[in-house]
């Protein structure tokens, strides 16, 4: 459904778009959504083009607890692949995987989300 992102803006945006929907609904459910800052990095040059390369498609910051999350999509990775690391923001979960792996990263976020709560 998503395969041309990096060629048809429509879908690029479509995809953006599942994942910000998908955390704010989760996040109106379940969490206080106002401790979250999204999307956190930047996605567009200075004149508002979009970078458009999915690095990232999605990105959060949680203000409460300091840690960050973003996901990248790379259209040859056919695995997920999950890893840390310390930033000026806080933790940094980093979330790399392809098209193919979108179900698995939308429930990756769901978890990093659900910390927040616990």
């Amino acid at each position: 459904m998503y395969d041309d992102y990096l060629t048809c803006q429509e879908t690029y945006i479509a995809l953006e778009n599942l994942f910000l929907d998908e955390f704010r609904s989760f996040a109106s459910k379940n969490i206080q959504s106002k401790n979250f800052l999204t999307p956190f990095y930047a996605t567009t040059f200075n004149n508002g083009q979009r970078f458009a390369d999915a690095n990232p498609i999605f990105s959060v910051r949680d203000l409460k607890e300091n840690r960050v999350m973003r996901i990248v999509i790379s259209e040859d990775e056919k695995e997920l692949s999950i890893f840390f690391k310390s930033t000026d923001f806080g933790d940094e979960t980093v979330v790399f995987g392809g098209i193919i792996n979108l179900e698995q990263m939308l429930q990756v976020m769901r978890e990093w989300a659900v910390q927040a709560i616990q």
